[in-house]
């Protein structure tokens, strides 16, 4: 083979190893890039989640101090078991006192405030991180379960922003929206999610 030849397919099989490497790179730069907005997105919604829960736990806290002080002062049979914090205060509203009216109005205020406003932010991370709703075959186990659980929370959500729209902003005496107490309108918060994002950015680390 010429010199020449020879000098040619050298410099050709360097030029395409080359352009392999820089591809290869340029490919792992990019899945990288990629992995490191998805990382960013999960602790987005691990700080939305955080947010939510220590809201719905205060709310609550605030809900049972209602409930003890309209039973303690109307009695058992005026504020029955078994009908829901949300039937239990609308129901008792009209004889509240001032005290019970402005733990109704803290509640209420959650709900149309800090909650709502989370609510939808946590609405918005789904709409716009939707891969995270599928998985595959060859997805982790961590994967599967959190899409399984982020499918829940999306339908949780979605009802309870239709049930708010429907009771809350258009009667005064409504103060909280539960789905799944004793009236069942709809899907509970899934109670794993937390845990299962926590495996998904475990594994993004890696």
């Amino acid at each position: 083979m010429p010199d020449w030849l020879s000098e040619a397919l050298v410099a050709a099989i360097a030029g395409m190893l080359g352009f392999l490497a820089k591809y290869g790179w340029d490919e792992w730069q990019a899945r990288r890039s990629a992995g490191q907005h998805e990382l960013r997105e999960l602790e987005s919604l691990r700080n939305l989640l955080r947010e939510a829960g220590s809201i719905f736990r205060s709310q609550n806290y605030q809900a049972k101090r209602l409930l003890k002080l309209l039973r303690l002062r109307l009695g058992e049979n005026s504020v029955p078991r078994g009908i829901g914090y949300d039937n239990a205060f609308t129901d008792a509203f009209q004889h509240m006192e001032k005290e019970e009216r402005e733990l109704h109005a803290i509640l209420r205020s959650t709900t149309m405030n800090s909650l709502h406003r989370v609510n939808e932010d946590m609405q918005r991370w789904i709409d716009a991180n939707g891969q995270f709703l599928h998985s595959s075959s060859t997805s982790t186990q961590a994967r599967r379960d959190f899409a399984e659980d982020l499918h829940q929370l999306d339908l949780h959500l979605n009802q309870w922003l239709d049930k708010y729209a429907a009771i809350i902003p258009s009667d005064e005496r409504r103060c909280l929206v539960y789905l799944a107490d004793e009236k069942k309108h709809g899907v509970g918060f899934p109670k794993r999610v937390e845990s299962t994002l926590e495996q998904v950015i475990t594994e993004y680390g890696r």
